[in-house]
């Protein structure tokens, strides 16, 4: 009788997420080392977005001005994805 592999699990996050450059070395890191069996990849925050998500929480409850700040961070992830090719489906940032 074969045993049962056992669950893998890969968390990633920070400066190994923090570009398309390192999400393409993931990859290759995963590939290279995640052999048979189940796995499971976790994927927090890439490079610094925590802090900006954190800035952008300071400023809306301090009632200051946020949507540039905002747009930056959301324009870094949509080119990380651009250069990844992946398609992002867009949804306004104020509905309406």
């Amino acid at each position: 009788m074969q045993e049962p592999h056992q669950l893998k699990i890969y968390k990633f996050g920070g400066a190994s997420v923090k570009d398309a450059a390192a999400i393409r070395n993931l990859q290759l890191i995963v590939r290279e080392h995640s052999g048979p069996g189940p796995l499971l990849i976790v994927v927090s925050a890439m490079g610094k977005t925590t802090n900006a998500l954190e800035d952008l929480f300071h400023l809306a409850h301090g009632g200051q001005e946020y949507t540039a700040p905002l747009a930056a961070l959301r324009a870094f992830h949509l080119g990380v994805a651009a250069e990844l090719g992946i398609a992002i489906l867009l949804c306004p940032l104020h509905p309406a």
